[in-house]
């Protein structure tokens, strides 16, 4: 599906998103979720939050 697919890519570049906020994304259309992860995108790098993968 289109929004699975746009969620993924956008985990890929920035930071995974938990399950709760992924039901939540793909109960909204896909100009709605592109919307909500440029603004988090955005708010995450004004305010310096970084996500930085554990080491295995």
């Amino acid at each position: 599906m289109m929004k699975e697919k746009i969620i993924k890519d956008w985990e890929s570049e920035h930071y995974p998103l938990g399950n709760l906020k992924k039901k939540k994304l793909l109960n909204k259309t896909k100009d709605e979720i592109i919307s909500i992860l440029d603004s988090m995108t955005s708010w995450k790098s004004l305010k310096g939050i970084a996500y930085v993968n554990p080491i295995d």
